[in-house]
């Protein structure tokens, strides 16, 4: 058997702009479904952010600008999920023409630029967001039944999507 599931409401005291009843609601299972999608959301986030990092850091990397790694990071991170491009530039020096080197060889500068990308989650947005979950907004135009009421007709009505049945 798993965890209660504890079901809380509140009537909202503005309501709603087209006059209907704004209820409150929050549920136990819900929230730790949000809790959970999240944390899943931030780890794919952060795991593709990481395998960007190692593709960066390979010597064929094809990433020679800023855009470039931009566009790669697209939209694979979340709102939880922030990241941060850095700029290496690293000095190679190449003899100039083959053969064996002598007084004369000259061995010009080539820089190259690699790049990194450096995740940083989101804590203050993760936190505002920890603070809803399992809660939703319940519209209805039943004024005359009491919140217990409202919910018992809510969760056993048709096309209700039940977190109880999993």
């Amino acid at each position: 058997m798993g965890p209660v599931d504890i079901w809380k409401m509140t009537e909202s005291p503005i309501p709603a702009g087209d006059g209907f009843r704004l209820v409150w609601v929050g549920n136990s299972r819900m929230a730790e479904q949000d809790r959970e999608s999240r944390e899943d959301r931030i780890g794919r986030a952060m795991v593709h952010l990481d395998e960007l990092e190692e593709r960066l850091q390979s010597p064929k990397s094809k990433f020679r600008t800023r855009v470039a790694v931009k566009r790669a990071v697209g939209a694979a991170t979340t709102r939880w999920v922030g990241w941060e491009v850095r700029e290496e530039t690293v000095e190679r020096f190449h003899q100039e023409r083959r053969g064996r080197p002598g007084k004369a060889t000259r061995y010009p500068r080539k820089a190259r630029v690699h790049f990194h990308v450096v995740p940083r989650p989101k804590v203050e947005v993760i936190a505002y967001d920890a603070k809803s979950d399992g809660m939703f907004p319940l519209l209805t135009n039943e004024r005359g039944l009491s919140l217990k009421e409202l919910l018992e007709s809510t969760t056993s009505s048709p096309g209700w999507r039940s977190v109880t049945s999993s």
